[in-house]
């Protein structure tokens, strides 16, 4: 039976490991919402989709996360996608093609819960940000 040295180890390493998934997550976010006004990038109306499946008073993000990997959907890729275009049964090719045009050739990465989350908070919190700043500019 392991130590108790070696589980703290172990259960710290596992939460840091987490902890980048989620960051990684985050930072493919940025580099997403900055692909704006370019063909095939990020579009203001995904945030809509974003804020109708997070805003369920029925479910929070981690319910979503795991409804969509709960073996009787199709994974994260396409449960986001359904919500970023407002498609309950999206075409599998749309949904590929999707995601390796806004993430790039580690597009798969979308289906690991921690990278998905902090994609998802990164793009919401960077959306918040940008109204934020237009509406003061626009008090001005």
């Amino acid at each position: 039976m392991p130590d108790n040295a070696l589980r703290s180890r172990w259960l710290a390493a596992d939460a840091e490991d987490h902890q980048q998934d989620h960051r990684v997550g985050t930072q493919a976010a940025n580099e997403w919402v900055n692909t704006v006004g370019h063909p095939g990038g990020f579009r203001p109306r995904f945030v809509k989709g974003l804020r109708r499946m997070t805003d369920d008073s029925q479910y929070d993000l981690n319910d979503w996360l795991s409804i969509f990997t709960n073996g009787m959907n199709n994974g994260i890729a396409e449960g986001l996608y359904g919500f970023l275009v407002g498609q309950e049964h999206p075409d599998p090719q749309d949904v590929k093609s999707f995601w390796h045009t806004a993430l790039g050739d580690e597009w798969e990465r979308i289906e690991e819960p921690d990278y998905a989350r902090g994609f998802v908070e990164g793009v919401l919190d960077l959306a918040a940000l940008i109204e934020q700043e237009a509406s003061v500019r626009a008090a001005d």
